[in-house]
């Protein structure tokens, strides 16, 4: 999000996943993974039982997703590189 010079500084999880979507930065598919997880993680920090389909979906999706927004972070780390410019 700072990446992209969005304010964040006061936002929830929530809003900033529908920020992060609605700037086209996450797609639709990891803003609905993100969501989801963070209602299942929120329930398991405050002691709810969390049913093992939906622990072993987290342990799934958790690592493709880090390393989906670890390439966006890449993405906007690296220099343009301009055609016919060295």
């Amino acid at each position: 999000a700072k990446l992209n010079n969005l304010n964040v500084s006061k936002a929830s999880v929530g809003q900033l996943i529908r920020l992060l979507n609605q700037e086209k930065i996450l797609t639709p598919e990891e803003s609905s993974a993100l969501a989801d997880m963070s209602g299942l993680l929120n329930s398991a920090v405050h002691g709810a039982d969390v049913d093992k389909r939906a622990t072993d979906w987290a342990m799934e999706i958790g690592p493709k997703i880090l390393h989906s927004l670890d390439e966006k972070i890449d993405k906007y780390n690296r220099p343009l590189k301009l055609k016919g410019v060295k």
